[in-house]
């Protein structure tokens, strides 16, 4: 399929347009915070503390009288980081295995694909805190512990891509 004609039958499906905005406004929330943020995320007023909606505090306040909006817009900075930060754990860990393993093949692609499957067995958030049990509390070990229970798709994917590779006439000839 030509990038022209998946450019154009991406903006055909309602789902894809509607998926494309919603992923461009939190970017741009997570971008713009200090700007769109009508108060600090961590300002105290305590005297505001727990006030419903009004003019000054669209969402209200918490316990602290600091505004829920505010700390929202700036949450997306933190989501947004942590995302790329798993991404990149897990890309690093599994495009690499499953490059190797579909390159190699053999006793090596038995024990990476093995490493998939027990992965795989294991439901994705009790191993995420079981891993940020073993490396303790903070959003650096979300990130690590996230990164690593989802390696295992990026590893059967490339591997299964390098195995499809492998078979090609000029990688034979060469």
């Amino acid at each position: 399929m030509k990038k022209h004609k998946l450019f154009f039958n991406f903006f055909r499906s309602t789902n894809a347009i509607i998926g494309g905005v919603i992923i461009v406004l939190f970017l741009l929330t997570a971008l713009l915070a200090p700007h769109l943020a009508p108060k600090p995320p961590n300002a105290l007023s305590l005297k505001d503390a727990l006030t419903s909606p009004r003019r000054e505090y669209i969402l209200g306040t918490d316990e602290f009288g600091r505004s829920i909006l505010s700390r929202i817009i700036f949450g997306a900075r933190v989501s947004l980081n942590i995302a790329l930060i798993a991404s990149a754990v897990a890309l690093g860990i599994g495009v690499p295995l499953g490059a190797l393993a579909g390159y190699y093949g053999g006793w090596f692609d038995s024990i990476v694909q093995g490493l998939v499957d027990l992965t795989w067995a294991f439901p994705t958030i009790l191993a995420a805190l079981a891993i940020m049990f073993i490396l303790g509390t903070g959003l650096h070990s979300v990130m690590i512990a996230v990164g690593v229970v989802y390696w295992a798709g990026y590893a059967r994917i490339t591997r299964g891509q390098f195995l499809a590779l492998r078979e090609e006439e000029y990688v034979q000839a060469a």
